[in-house]
């Protein structure tokens, strides 16, 4: 039953989501709450789920994995939109196949019937810290990576919607970028009108002011507005305030030639780079290509 004032309302089974506590996905008779999977510590956690390493048991040995599990708490008052917004990243991620986006390799529900999803174990670091120990080059040749990841996604109408920093991780075996967390993804071709929120989806910070004017707006420009601002951050030290830009020259003259750039990827909506490989070709042009 569910207290819906004034009514109570008798449920279905399959309508009910247990609200599982973080004692009961680590403890020992929850272990196996994703079944064939063994949940460990807490390793990371987003806006639509948390994250855990996993291991799976076979007849050879032990493999490790990064299970996130959508954690309904910040959507108490709404879970609903929450499984659906799960659902959503799912459907994104199968459409997509590229070496800069994280794979999901199963999912489904845990057996207190909260969505799960399967991803390889990264090791790795954010983004604006493993490109500090990169040459100017590498850095940008970093971003060119992650714009074509992008523009592959944009292509097959999938936004991510929420770029930033801790949201691509540089794997540290071959300094692979990989964007993870398309939990904000919004799937061109699978909703409409009717569907679409009045919150805006992203990290303050990251997000261009016509978004933030009016959320309703669903562009690949929100994207790439994020990529410039994380481009700058990554060299200056902080985040380009786009209606104050100060030049990158202050930091070091060397990057002179990716002002132009990054203020074109800043603009407004109506003069901003029109595309994710409009952005990547203009850093290849001035720094070239691998």
């Amino acid at each position: 039953l569910r207290i819906d004032l004034p009514n109570l309302v008798r449920l279905e089974p399959s309508d009910v989501v247990a609200d599982a506590s973080d004692a009961s996905i680590n403890g020992a008779d929850d272990e196996y709450l994703v079944t064939g999977f063994k949940l460990g510590r807490q390793i990371g956690e987003g806006g639509y789920g948390r994250v855990y390493l996993a291991t799976k048991a076979t007849s050879v040995d032990d493999f490790e994995f990064a299970v996130k599990v959508l954690d309904p708490s910040p959507f108490v008052e709404n879970k609903d939109e929450a499984l659906k917004r799960f659902r959503r990243e799912i459907r994104a991620i199968k459409k997509l196949q590229h070496r800069a986006i994280i794979p999901y390799y199963e999912a489904g529900l845990t057996r207190d019937n909260k969505p799960f999803v399967v991803m390889p174990l990264i090791s790795g670091t954010n983004l604006i810290d493993a490109v500090r120990a990169m040459s100017l080059k590498q850095h940008v040749l970093t971003y060119v990576e992650v714009l074509r990841a992008l523009q592959y996604a944009h292509s097959n109408n999938v936004l991510h919607r929420d770029l930033k920093p801790s949201n691509i991780v540089v794997r540290e075996s071959d300094n692979q970028p990989i964007i993870l967390d398309f939990g904000a993804a919004y799937i061109l071709d699978q909703l409409d009108s009717k569907t679409l929120t009045t919150e805006a989806v992203g990290t303050i910070g990251y997000i261009p002011s016509e978004i933030i004017a009016d959320p309703k707006v669903r562009s690949s420009l929100q994207d790439i507005y994020a990529c410039a601002v994380m481009l700058y951050e990554g060299l200056a030290g902080r985040r380009p305030d786009p209606t104050d830009y100060r030049s990158l020259t202050e930091v070091d003259d060397n990057y002179a030639p990716l002002d132009e750039v990054i203020v074109n990827a800043l603009a407004s909506a109506k003069s901003r780079t029109k595309t994710a490989q409009a952005f990547a070709d203009q850093l290849v042009a001035r720094f070239g290509a691998e």
